[in-house]
């Protein structure tokens, strides 16, 4: 099974993991643009202003990392793969 996850650090720490599940060969595009929206949305809430800065970048990197935030705020996705997993 591949699994999408959103983590969420704060001061270098991870904050919150939102993962969503890409079960056996279905890759659901569906699945797909829910993860990459819940990284947009939370790219925005740190700081990402899509009018100003460029979106295809954000997800080429993968990650984002607040600016001049006290609290060192960073959010990042990426794909895993967890094999022998039964549903």
């Amino acid at each position: 099974m591949r699994i999408i996850n959103v983590v969420k650090l704060k001061f270098g720490v991870v904050d919150e993991i939102e993962s969503f599940a890409v079960v056996d060969e279905q890759i659901s595009q569906d699945v797909v643009d829910e993860a990459e929206d819940a990284f947009l949305k939370a790219a925005q809430a740190i700081g990402f202003d899509p009018e100003e800065e460029d979106i295809d970048n954000l997800f080429d990197e993968g990650c984002y990392e607040a600016e001049n935030d006290p609290e060192a705020k960073v959010v990042c996705i990426s794909w895993s793969t967890v094999e022998n997993v039964q549903l």
